[in-house]
């Protein structure tokens, strides 16, 4: 009689591993900070970062991109409305923005903030899910011009990073100059693996409008609730760089209108439009009239042939003559009628604002300031010579020659004219992309993509020529957004060939 078969087992392999040495890790990394750092949070902060990093490694990269897009553009931090007012979430909201090092001065030496932290997590879960042939998490091949692009961008910052170094530059400062453009690129191809899968680029449009409604809401209390109640002069209700974001989730939402006008788009334009232009008002930023003009303007040079276009523009040549005549009238008027007016000369006359005048004194030492490289630039780790001296801003800003205000003459200074043109290529492509993507698009959510990507590089080139574009955090994600999504609209409507 024959028994029964032995049962046989099955090796442990490497899962105990690597789940005792995990478990030692946090352990010794807990200890550590209870004894060093002594802070609370800092104590925590093990447990809870191995928490994020599992959930990370096990959820669609699609869900852990929206999570970190919306912790960047919705949370406010200590820095936000000039320190005057703050959310429970603004101590998340630091850990979000600022460097580790910033917030627990015990731990030394760790620059890195917790956006870029999460970029290097979700890069590597991209390799390891790509190394291993999960198909929905490998990174899709971008159009050969956007990667063609990339490596001019990317050669342009090392270049003129290895001549500012090597004529004596700074480079803590080369550092600070060249991080919001590499967390750029870092973060293009975080987008790009997150996108991979159909409807991703929705999700990521969503979470982008849910966003600037918060920050708008916010912008909102603090101006009208929170600032009424102090003597302090609010310059701005949340930040400089959510200019950006109000704008383009404006241009979301009327993109998507525009392409599909039934009855649900309808009433969630109702309802977050005039949010979104209450955000725009109450945070007090001119130039945010000007992305949001400009981008919607854009859409008369993308969507050609479309029915809506044509009705646009008969009546914009029928409004005209009337804007004419209300321009002339009110330039010189204080009248609160010609509000819109004063607003415009106010971003262009320098003699009426102070503000203008002093980014045109830097404008000018920027420009002069090219003279002495004019081929290859001086460098990233240098910075630009005040031949005419503008208002004195070092107590607020010590380092303003080092990061001027015009980030388009501040690169142009620094990389030269071909490291200013390989640097500045993406918003080409951004606006190519959408121009040839529009016409081949086969659904109306692919022809709003093409709108809004080609709007992001006026939306972004103009907070870059007014005021310190790439160094607010909404740059960095807003632009690598556009980009993902206009290499994979490249690639779905055939824009690419």
């Amino acid at each position: 009689m024959t028994g029964a078969a032995p049962s046989v087992g099955r090796a442990p392999g490497r899962a105990p591993v690597l789940a005792v040495t995990a478990v030692c890790a946090i352990a010794a990394a807990t200890a550590w900070a209870a004894l060093s750092v002594g802070h609370p949070a800092a104590t925590a902060a093990p447990v809870v970062l191995a928490l994020l990093a599992w959930t990370a490694w096990r959820a669609p990269l699609r869900a852990s991109a929206a999570v970190l897009l919306l912790l960047v553009l919705a949370l406010d931090d200590f820095e936000n409305a000039n320190g005057l007012w703050h959310s429970p979430l603004a101590g998340l909201g630091d850990l979000v923005h600022h460097s580790m090092q910033s917030i627990f001065p015990s731990v030394k030496g760790l620059a890195l903030t917790g956006t870029e932290l999460g970029i290097l997590l979700l890069l590597a879960v991209a390799a390891w899910r790509s190394s291993t042939g999960a198909p929905a998490d490998r990174p899709a091949a971008p159009p050969r011009a956007l990667a063609a692009v990339g490596g001019a961008y990317l050669g342009a910052i090392l270049l003129a990073t290895a001549n500012g170094l090597a004529r004596g530059g700074d480079a803590e400062v080369a550092v600070w100059q060249t991080r919001p453009l590499l967390e750029t690129a870092a973060l293009t191809m975080v987008f790009l693996a997150a996108l991979r899968e159909r409807g991703a680029e929705v999700l990521a449009a969503r979470v982008v409008v849910l966003a600037a409604v918060v920050r708008a809401a916010l912008a909102a209390w603090v101006r009208w609730v929170v600032a009424p109640g102090t003597t302090f002069d609010l310059e701005y209700a949340t930040d400089h760089g959510d200019s950006m974001l109000f704008t383009l989730a404006f241009v979301l939402v009327a993109a998507h209108l525009l392409e599909r006008r039934d009855r649900a788009r309808a009433f969630a334009a109702l309802a977050v439009l005039p949010v979104l232009l209450v955000g725009i008002h109450a945070n007090g930023r001119r130039t945010a009239w000007l992305q949001l003009a400009l981008g919607l303007l854009l859409f008369l040079v993308v969507a050609r042939g479309a029915a809506w276009r044509r009705q646009l523009g008969r009546a914009a040549l029928v409004a005209l003559p009337f804007l004419v005549l209300y321009g002339a009238a009110g330039w010189s008027s204080t009248s609160a009628a010609f509000r819109p007016v004063q607003l415009v000369r106010s971003v262009t006359d320098s003699t009426v604002d102070r503000s203008t005048w002093d980014r045109q004194v830097e404008n000018w030492n920027l420009a002069m300031s090219m003279r002495d490289r004019p081929l290859l630039g001086r460098g990233f780790g240098h910075e630009w010579t005040e031949y005419f001296a503008g208002d004195a801003i070092t107590e607020i800003f010590h380092r303003y020659r080092a990061h001027p205000h015009n980030q388009l003459l501040g690169v142009l200074l620094f990389a030269g004219p071909l490291g200013f043109a390989a640097i500045w290529a993406p918003f080409a492509v951004l606006v190519l992309a959408g121009v040839r993507a529009y016409p081949r698009a086969r659904t109306p959510e692919q022809r709003a993509t093409a709108l809004a990507v080609a709007a992001t590089s006026v939306v972004v080139g103009v907070q870059c020529f007014s005021d310190l574009g790439p160094f607010w955090p909404q740059y960095a994600v807003l632009t690598a957004l556009a980009l993902a999504a206009a290499g994979r609209l490249a690639t779905e409507t055939g824009a690419a060939r």
